[in-house]
């Protein structure tokens, strides 16, 4: 029950602030790092939570999304790859 009670809180949240989570997720930063797939976290986010995805997970992509929002000023690129010995 508790796991209820948890998804439909976080539906509720997603219906109430799904301006912001659409605005949030117009270019995700996580996703021009290559870390989640855009149009799955859109998906997931503003239709229909995946069966399989926790809104436990969901919310902490979410934080890392926001904090890496804040970190970097909005705007974030991906390492050149290879580049690992140069750091």
């Amino acid at each position: 029950m508790l796991g209820e009670a948890r998804l439909a809180e976080t539906r509720s949240g997603q219906r109430a602030r799904r301006a912001d989570l659409a605005e949030l997720l117009d270019r995700p930063l996580l996703a021009t790092l290559g870390l989640v797939d855009a149009d799955a976290l859109r998906h997931a986010c503003l239709g229909v939570l995946p069966p399989r995805l926790s809104p436990v997970t969901l919310e902490a992509t979410l934080a890392v999304e926001t904090w890496l929002r804040a970190q970097t000023g909005g705007t974030a690129t991906a390492p050149p790859l290879g580049n690992e010995a140069a750091a």
